[in-house]
C-alpha cells in the first residue's frame, strides 16, 4: 500500500503556523499518544500486515494530520488505513499513557465520508434504517427464523448456490441465535422474589433482544430470583454501538440520548447488558454526548 503523501510538521508551522485542528476532533486526546510503540505487538492488524499505518501509533498519526487539515480525511489511502482497524481496543491495554484509542477512532470516523456504494448502502439500510426502528427489526428477525426453520441457509450451502447471490457469503456461516419461538416482550417490572436487594434496569437492545430474547428473559428471572426488582423500559431502545463505531455520530448521539431517557426517573442502583458491546458503549456516552451537556453530566 503506497504511503501518504504528507508535509513535514516543522516546516509547515514555519511557513503557515500552527493550523487549526478539524473541530469534530478532540486533540487533546489525539496529543495523549507518545508514539512509544509499544501498543504494536497487541495490534491485530500491525501483526498481520506489517506496515506502520495499520499500527494504532501509525493511525494516530495519520488523525493528527488529517485533523491539521495535512492529509484528507477523505483520501483512499487514509480511509483504508482507518478502516482496517477492528477497533478492539487491545492496543490500550498497553499503552503507558492511557490514550483512548477507541474514542479518537471514531471521531475519525466520524469525519470521514462513506468510503463507496456498499458503505454508503449499509449505513443508510441497516444503521439508520434498521437498528433503531424495533418494528423493522422485529421483522427482519421473523424472517431470519423463517428461513432457519425452512433450513434455507444449509440448502443454499449444499448447492453452492450462495456463492452467486449478493451477500450470499453470510449463508455459510453457522446460525445463531435463539432457536425456540419468539416470546412476548418482558414486563415493565420483574419483582423480587423474597427481600429487595436493590432495584435495577435491564437494557435488553435491539440486536440482543431480537436474537438471544431467551437470554433476556433467563437474566431477569435469576436477577428477580437473587433479589432485584427488574426494570425493562417500555420502549425497545438500541444504545448505538455500531452506529458509532461505524462513524455515524449523529445517529449514536441520537440513540445514546433516548437510552439515557428510557432509563432516567427509574430511581435505579444500576443498569444491567447482556451484550458486551452494547455495555462497553454505554461507558462512552460521556464522549458521545458532548454536544448534550445535561446528559453528558448525567452519563
Amino acid at each position: 500500500m503506497p504511503k501518504l503523501a504528507t508535509l513535514d510538521f516543522k516546516r509547515q508551522i514555519e511557513r503557515d503556523g500552527v493550523p487549526a485542528a478539524a473541530p469534530g476532533i478532540d486533540m487533546d486526546l489525539v496529543r495523549d499518544c507518545i508514539h512509544c510503540g509499544l501498543c504494536l505487538p497487541k495490534c491485530p492488524t500491525f501483526r498481520a500486515l506489517h506496515h506502520e499505518g495499520d499500527s494504532p501509533r501509525g493511525r494516530m498519526w495519520q488523525i493528527k494530520e488529517a485533523s491539521l487539515g495535512l492529509v484528507a480525511f477523505d483520501d483512499p489511502r487514509f480511509q483504508a488505513h482507518i478502516y482496517q482497524c477492528f477497533n478492539c481496543r487491545a492496543c490500550e491495554t498497553a499503552c503507558p499513557s492511557g490514550v483512548q484509542f477507541g474514542a479518537v477512532m471514531e471521531m475519525a470516523r466520524a469525519m470521514t465520508p462513506p468510503q463507496n456504494r456498499r458503505d454508503r448502502m449499509v449505513r443508510r439500510v441497516l444503521l439508520n434504517g434498521l437498528l433503531p426502528h424495533p418494528r423493522r427489526l422485529r421483522i427482519a428477525g421473523w424472517l431470519y427464523r423463517a428461513t432457519r426453520a425452512a433450513r434455507l441457509p444449509a440448502l443454499l450451502r449444499r448447492s453452492g448456490a450462495w456463492k452467486i447471490m449478493p451477500l450470499g457469503k453470510f449463508a455459510a456461516f453457522p446460525p445463531v441465535g435463539d432457536t425456540s419461538p419468539r416470546q412476548a416482550a418482558l414486563p415493565a417490572l420483574t419483582p423480587a422474589h423474597g427481600t429487595r436487594r436493590a432495584r435495577v434496569g435491564l437494557l435488553t437492545g435491539c440486536i440482543q433482544d431480537e436474537m438471544f430474547h431467551g437470554t433476556n428473559r433467563r437474566t431477569a428471572r435469576a436477577l428477580a430470583q437473587n433479589g432485584y426488582d427488574v426494570v425493562v423500559p417500555s420502549a425497545r431502545v438500541c444504545c448505538g454501538a455500531l452506529a458509532s463505531h461505524a462513524g455515524e455520530a449523529k445517529t449514536a448521539e441520537r440513540l445514546a440520548a433516548q437510552t439515557m431517557d428510557a432509563f432516567s426517573g427509574q430511581e435505579l442502583d444500576a443498569v444491567i447488558v447482556n451484550a458486551a458491546g452494547c455495555g462497553s458503549n454505554m461507558k462512552e456516552y460521556q464522549l458521545q454526548l458532548r454536544g448534550d451537556p445535561q446528559r453528558q453530566e448525567a452519563g
